[in-house]
């Protein structure tokens, strides 16, 4: 069995993973492009859902490393990931294509 160390990095190597294929997937589209290219946002919207899932691996793994490194941003990868996921009928190309700060649910439409 992996100690909780190489199973905590094994998470943070299976996230940037997936988001590098997200960046590939979006690629240079603008917003326009990205909402016509279905495929495109539901690949994103799947790695954004992977990469969620190895936030909660990680704290599993080790709430001891999790705790120390706040600045990778796990609970808000998890809150994605859960977004996508539970209110999947909100997901706006617009979130998904880099170009300005995430908004939540609560804001994305002011």
């Amino acid at each position: 069995m992996r100690s909780d160390q190489a199973r905590f990095q094994w998470s943070v190597h299976e996230a940037l993973h997936y988001a590098e294929r997200a960046i590939r997937y979006v690629g240079d589209q603008d917003i326009a492009e990205l909402s016509r290219n279905s495929m495109a946002v539901d690949a994103t919207v799947r790695c954004i859902e992977v990469i969620g899932e190895t936030a909660v691996r990680a704290k599993k793994a080790s709430p001891e490393i999790y705790a120390q490194h706040r600045e990778l941003m796990f609970d808000e990868l998890r809150d994605a990931r859960n977004a996508a996921i539970q209110e999947y009928e909100r997901v706006d190309p617009e979130d998904l294509s880099g170009r300005d700060e995430p908004r939540t649910p609560a804001t994305r439409h002011t």
